[in-house]
């Protein structure tokens, strides 16, 4: 609506058409219902707006885009959505800040599902969301502690449904209603229900409706009379045109179905159908506006998504680092904040980068397309064809114009060799936010108050400490040496980039932009840091995320926490670890290969393979129980890492600053609105990358206490009896009480750190010659298994292929389904044959290097390649029939690699790799060992790992093994086949 303004000063109002044309004067009693910026209060001054629109769909992105879309306009608070007609139940927080509730329809058939649009001015008023039904469902305000609001949304049974369906829709709608304990109750949604004007007015009801009460209409009444509910609709005068709520489809008959209800009539200062909001429905959206006793407090402000790719100009950010005024302080809390108040002016100055999802989904021509359609439908004399026409073209044009946009993205993604899994996350708009968490016994609990406790409850758990362990005493500590500004370099250029940043919001590429000035104003704290060996309070403080992993999503278990913590921290961690990491892993058996330099996964699933491959050609008993922790690294009591320091020779003064590191440190868990306050007592600091250092030097330290010497399988004259990666262990023996004992002895030296061992997790495998008897641990039956995923690859004790092979195949196939939107989109094929390379194939071959291969396995892995090369060029079987195309033509047009050449050359370099170790590492031994106290029985072995290997032997006869010792010599034969 615009005002015009006369030659002499006089004002007229008239409205405009979706093309900008003038419509006539407007009523001046009608009110305009869009909002914006500068748009005066309404003259019901500040009310809730609850609003109530049977919507016949949301279940598309393209409905939910228009629904957001159209309601941007809007003034409301929430809408009660009946026919969302969603497959399941979920919750989602747009990055606009408004939350949709989304209610499942009915199993099985197209029909149902309620929900909710709630503001994000008073998304942070919500207690609860319920969703009871298809039909039902409840959302709960807690205005102040006192006050509480209940919404219930109802979407009735229509005419036509049997008389038991209507009867029990109106019997739980009563019992929900009664139920609930709020002061003001607000029943609204689609009854399907008329109430005749010309019926006799009571308390309940006013004197205003139109049609002839129908049969719904009368078990309305008796719901009111039931519940001592009040009518709303029928106590506001409103002309016809601004009472009926739905027309039939070929507009003869209008009625007023949609209604409102309440417990406090009081409260109701207008309730009336916005005829202009409009997103193809035949149903007309009704508002009521409610007029609380208590202040309703909202929150205008709404934080925007992120900045996404952050870039830093360097030369900007040095001019600006020049100019800023540095200070600083004698306490180290107060000195931070200095620090990070310039750096973040820094990085302001710096930035040349704009916010996640700036460019708008909805392209101009949907634009246009909505408002034509709302033309079409302020224009009385319109017919149903054309509102049938305009309603489906806009969704198709909608549809359309997120398409494209994701396609877009994605295709500018793949061909500048970005991440396509940050691409879809940036494409996403909106996040799932937890509905219902079960607490400790059990129940459902809905309240969001509820599921913060629950989740205070379970980490504080987690994060208390158990054990009591006895701190070492620290002998009198020396002065550090001073960092210099080419180590703090040194660790900025090992920081990872696009990490998120912690509570002091200094992200990871701000630090890897960094300029001169900015590196020597944080080498000058480092060294304030290390001199007094404390740290500011603001490192002991991280941000919490929860992530969902997978089962049900109402146990909180079932979520992993992402700590967040200050990327300053993690570089002064860094620096730290690069000083003590030759010495720690020096302090590491070879036994233990995570996270040390020049090991890696390969090095145990190797040794695994090589002692099953030797112990079935020898027929000799072999166990492996593969031992699982609970929470590992967040159980980890912090004197035993400190004792651990200790042992391994650690310097005090870093002991003693990596302690301060991790004392009184605690963590915040923002679920909704709070945030939630969680001390942390024990465990190694998620995120940080030392932890992983100090937890494999705890673990190694309690380890030391066992005599094992004498114990596992005898490999060359050196028993081999365990794995480690980090904290995953295997235990080896050919002997089932030895192993019982090794189980025991592990559980109790490990408990003594905080450790506990999850029974449910390990497991024990055994060969045919191995003794059968169980493996107990405190009364518990340790289970028996035939196969096990260890570090990636399944094992068995047939060493048969097969079964991996089929996995492999069914991560290849989920990897190129991560791609194959992008794939299909990209017409230049050497960029589609790269994403193929760099995703699918490393899943389809994973653990490769140590395969036993035989030609029934090659052909299973040509054949999973040929299959997803086929998908890769959206040509299945048929098609490549019907144009001749034979497979090598088919890898000519994809320009991938083969399969079957990439494991061979990978298991060829790493046959190089583990010829030349000179650490004496369980890889290298075990590889040509095999027992020679036990002659082999007669008959052919199974094939063996290094049979392919032969192919490569000189023509001088010279063993595969000596020519990998000569590198150069290996890469000739390797390049030779």
């Amino acid at each position: 609506m615009r005002v015009w303004s006369g030659a002499d000063g006089s004002t007229s109002s008239k409205c405009t058409g979706a093309n900008g044309d003038l419509k006539g004067p407007v009523d001046k009693n009608r009110r305009r219902i869009w909002s914006a910026q500068d748009e005066k209060p309404s003259r019901h001054g500040d009310c809730l707006r609850i609003c109530t629109y049977n919507c016949r769909t949301i279940a598309s992105k393209a409905d939910q885009t228009i629904m957001n879309e159209t309601s941007t306009r809007l003034r409301f608070d929430v809408i009660a959505l009946q026919e969302t007609k969603t497959k399941e139940t979920a919750i989602k927080k747009t990055n606009d800040g408004h939350l949709f509730v989304l209610g499942a329809k009915v199993d099985g058939k197209n029909v149902g599902g309620v929900g909710f649009l709630v503001h994000r001015r008073i998304e942070h008023l919500i207690d609860s969301t319920e969703v009871l039904s298809p039909r039902l469902a409840i959302l709960r305000l807690r205005i102040d502690k006192r006050t509480t609001v209940s919404i219930i949304n109802c979407y009735a049974p229509t005419s036509t449904a049997t008389d038991g369906e209507k009867d029990a829709f109106y019997k739980e709608l009563e019992e929900v209603t009664k139920n609930e304990r709020s002061y003001y109750k607000y029943v609204v949604g689609d009854f399907n229900a008329v109430i005749h004007e010309e019926s006799p007015a009571t308390a309940r009801t006013g004197p205003h409706g139109i049609g002839v009460t129908n049969e719904n209409g009368e078990r309305l009444m008796d719901l009111l009379e039931a519940c001592n509910l009040f009518h709303g609709n029928s106590f506001f005068v409103k002309n016809v045109d601004r009472r009926w709520t739905w027309e039939n489809p070929n507009a003869a008959t209008r009625s007023e179905i949609d209604h409102v209800l309440t417990n406090r009539k009081w409260s109701l200062l207008d309730v009336s159908v916005v005829e202009a909001f409009r997103t193809g429905s035949d149903h007309r959206l009704v508002r009521a506006k409610i007029r609380l006793r208590a202040k309703l407090r909202r929150r205008d402000h709404f934080r925007p998504p992120p900045i996404r790719l952050p870039r830093y100009d360097t030369s900007a950010m040095e001019v600006a680092a020049v100019q800023y005024a540095w200070q600083e302080a004698q306490d180290l809390t107060h000195d931070y904040d200095l620090l990070v108040t310039g750096l973040l002016h820094c990085a302001t100055a710096s930035a040349v980068s704009g916010r996640a999802n700036s460019r708008s989904r909805i392209d101009g021509n949907a634009r246009t397309l909505l408002q034509q359609r709302a033309a079409v439908y302020r224009n009385s004399a319109s017919s149903l064809l054309e509102r049938a026409t305009i309603n489906k073209a806009c969704r198709i044009a909608v549809g359309e114009s997120i398409q494209r946009y994701k396609d877009t993205r994605l295709k500018e993604a793949a061909e500048a060799r970005a991440s396509l899994k940050r691409c879809r996350k940036d494409l996403n708009d909106s996040r799932s936010i937890i509905a219902v968490m079960r607490d400790a016994m059990g129940r459902p609990q809905t309240s969001r108050t509820k599921i913060e406790e629950i989740a205070v409850s379970y980490y504080t758990n987690l994060f208390r400490s158990t054990v009591s362990v006895s701190r070492i005493p620290t002998p009198t500590q020396e002065v550090a040496p001073r960092i210099e500004e080419w180590e703090v370099e040194r660790a900025i250029r090992q920081m990872k980039p696009r990490k998120a940043p912690g509570p002091d919001r200094i992200s990871a590429d701000f630090l890897k932009s960094a300029s001169h000035t900015i590196i020597k104003q944080l080498t000058k704290r480092f060294n304030k840091y290390l001199d007094a060996q404390r740290i500011p309070d603001q490192w002991k403080k991280s941000n919490t995320v929860l992530l969902f992993k997978k089962g049900e999503r109402d146990q909180i278990k079932n979520y992993r926490p992402i700590a967040l913590l200050s990327q300053p921290y993690k570089l002064f961690t860094k620096i730290i670890l690069n000083r003590l990491e030759r010495q720690l892993d020096e302090y590491q058996p070879v036994e233990q290969a995570g996270f040390r330099k020049g090991f890696c996964c390969m090095d145990h699933i190797h040794t695994i393979t090589q002692l099953i491959e030797r112990t079935r050609e020898y027929k000799q008993p072999l166990l492996l129980c593969f031992i699982d922790y609970a929470k590992a690294f967040d159980s980890v009591e912090h004197n035993s890492v400190w004792n651990a320091l200790h042992h391994a020779g650690v310097d005090p003064c870093y002991i003693n600053l990596l302690e301060q590191c991790n004392t009184d440190t605690f963590t915040t868990i923002r679920m909704f609105q709070r945030e939630l306050r969680v001390p942390i007592e024990k465990g190694v600091r998620q995120g940080d990358t030392i932890s992983p250092k100090l937890f494999t030097t705890a673990l190694n330290h309690a380890m030391l206490q066992l005599d094992w010497d004498d114990k596992g399988i005898n490999i060359d004259g050196r028993k081999l009896s365990d794995l480690r990666f980090a904290d995953d262990i295997v235990l080896i023996s050919q002997n089932r009480e030895e192993l019982q004992q090794m189980v025991e002895e592990l559980d109790d030296v490990t408990k003594a750190i905080g450790l506990t061992m999850n029974r449910s997790k390990t497991m024990v495998m055994r060969n045919e010659w191995a003794d059968a008897s169980p493996i107990t641990l405190e009364g518990t039956t340790l289970p028996f298994i035939d196969s096990y995923v260890y570090l990636g690859r399944l094992i068995s004790m047939d060493n048969n292929l097969r079964a991996e092979i089929m996995r492999r195949r069914r991560c290849a196939w989920a990897a190129i389904g991560n791609i194959r939107e992008a794939a299909h989109l990209v017409s230049d094929k050497k960029v589609r044959a790269d994403l193929f390379d760099s995703t699918v194939l490393p899943a389809l071959c994973y653990a490769s290097e140590t395969w036993a291969e035989n030609k029934t396995s090659t052909l299973m892995l040509v054949r999973a390649q040929r299959a997803l090369e086929r998908t890769l060029l959206k040509i299945n079987r048929a098609k490549q029939r019907s144009l001749n195309l034979r497979s090598a033509d088919m890898r000519s047009m994809s320009g991938i690699r083969d399969a079957e050449v990439y494991a061979w050359n990978a298991k060829k370099r790493w046959a190089g790799h583990v010829v030349r170790r000179t650490d004496d590492r369980w890889t290298t031994r075990v590889t040509f060992w095999y027992p020679r106290e036990i002659k082999r029985t007669l008959g052919r072995p199974a094939t063996r790992w290094s049979d392919s290997l032969k192919k490569l032997q000189g023509n001088d006869g010279q063993h595969w093994s000596q020519t990998a010792q000569d590198r150069q010599k290996w890469m000739e034969a390797c390049a030779r086949r």
